[in-house]
């Protein structure tokens, strides 16, 4: 196994929240790093020794020295690793058993942070699907127009004139009705057939009137639109009015 790779992962695996608080305490941090230092200096003594009969420090430290580029760089990440695993100095065997219980509690931690993972991913989507929503509805196609206000007082006083003048025709076409069954006038059947005609066609146009009037509030909400609606109802209201004078002449001549 790389001994720099372990070393890397037993700094990040193990030590991370350690580090953070270091950095909250400095002279704390300062000691720790000397006394890691001493006890980095002390396993590499003790590894030399458990590989060549025992001299003194001087020796060992000659053959520390004596050691190429890349067998220096080993032990230190060997000493590394074994102060930060929290094992014995020198011990290979505890290291190795450290080592395989730290990566199966990594197994074991990142197979649980899974589910919570996901659910971040999802909500961190809805957040950016809600924001995107709120971007586009804060566009200019959203705006309300600045003449609404206007134009709906204009369409509300316009409704109350049609409701008027609607149940105002309704009425005078009953009073006619009825005045035609009090007071029969002279006409042939087949004048009676025709005007009885006229007067439920002008009833047919009444209720229509009602039914727009009724639907006035379902008009599109594009201005231009409504206000076709609009002038449609006048044109109607004027063809009605001309009937009715047209009824009222015919029975002043009878």
């Amino acid at each position: 196994m790389d001994l720099h790779l372990n070393d890397d992962w037993a700094t990040s695996a193990v030590f991370s929240p350690s580090l953070a608080r270091q950095q909250q305490h400095q002279a704390a941090a300062n000691e720790a790093a000397d006394e890691e230092r001493a006890s980095q200096l002390e396993f590499k003594q003790n590894i030399l020794s458990s590989y060549r009969p025992k001299r003194p420090d001087d020796k060992i430290i000659r053959i520390r020295e004596g050691l190429n580029r890349d067998a220096g760089k080993a032990l230190d990440s060997v000493a590394s690793a074994s102060v930060k695993l929290g094992a014995d100095l020198g011990n290979i065997s505890q290291n190795r058993e450290a080592l395989l219980y730290l990566t199966k509690e990594e197994c074991q931690i990142e197979h649980s942070i899974l589910p919570e993972e996901q659910t971040l991913k999802t909500l961190v989507a809805d957040i950016q699907e809600a924001e995107e929503s709120l971007r586009k509805f804060h566009s200019e196609a959203y705006e309300t127009p600045k003449d609404l206000p206007a134009k709906l007082a204009e369409w509300t006083r316009t409704i109350k004139i049609l409701q008027q003048k609607s149940a105002e025709y309704k009425d005078r076409a009953t009073s006619l009705q009825n005045a035609y069954r009090r007071n029969p006038p002279r006409y042939t059947i087949e004048n009676l057939v025709e005007l009885e005609n006229e007067i439920l066609e002008l009833q047919d146009h009444v209720r229509s009137l009602n039914g727009q009037v009724k639907a006035y509030t379902l008009l599109p909400p594009d201005p231009k639109a409504a206000q076709r609606k609009i002038e449609e109802a006048k044109e109607e209201l004027e063809m009605l009015k001309s009937q009715r004078e047209e009824l009222y002449q015919g029975l002043a001549r009878s």
